[in-house]
């Protein structure tokens, strides 16, 4: 897309999942079944007659789907209507976004032309921990301040300690 290139490391301690030893294979298969032509699909099989034929987003979608009510048999048809191969797409969106990787590097590394990625970011049980981690100084800061306010404690601040006082307020107040 755009003569853009993807890059993509080796993952030498998990060859099954290694994108550059996928490819090679799917490389490797296509050359075997005799296409070789740059423009050619590469995705092709031979089906059980011997004849070739090619992976479509569809066939995934439908392998998808099959393995769902495997795993979910009371999965609802509605439910089951979500899953395509597009599904892959949002997932990696979510764990690069759980992963802490800003909006410009999922754009580049999953290939959106536009914006329209921050609609699959989600408040996962991955993203709570590291909101409430990120907020720590800041909940500490404050209770370091509420303490301090009421006489049992005192604040720091950069350029000295600050002693707080406050009168006692009515329920009205």
């Amino acid at each position: 897309m755009n003569n853009q290139i993807i890059k993509f490391d080796r993952v030498d301690g998990h060859p099954d999942y290694c994108p550059v030893q996928l490819a090679l294979c799917i490389l490797a298969r296509a050359e075997v079944l005799g296409y070789t032509d740059p423009e050619d699909p590469l995705c092709v099989y031979r089906d059980a007659k011997g004849e070739i034929q090619y992976l479509t987003g569809t066939d995934v979608t439908q392998y998808f789907r099959v393995i769902a009510r495997i795993v979910t048999p009371n999965i609802s048809d509605e439910e089951l209507k979500l899953i395509s191969t597009h599904s892959i797409r949002v997932y990696a969106c979510t764990l690069l976004h759980q992963a802490g990787k800003a909006g410009p590097y999922i754009k580049l590394r999953l290939r959106w032309l536009s914006n329209c990625f921050k609609v699959y970011l989600q408040n996962t049980d991955t993203i709570t921990p590291q909101h409430t981690q990120a907020l720590c100084a800041v909940h500490n800061k404050m209770a370091d301040l509420a303490l301090a306010a009421v006489g049992m404690g005192e604040i720091v601040a950069g350029n000295g300690t600050i002693y707080l006082q406050m009168n006692d307020l009515e329920d009205e107040d």
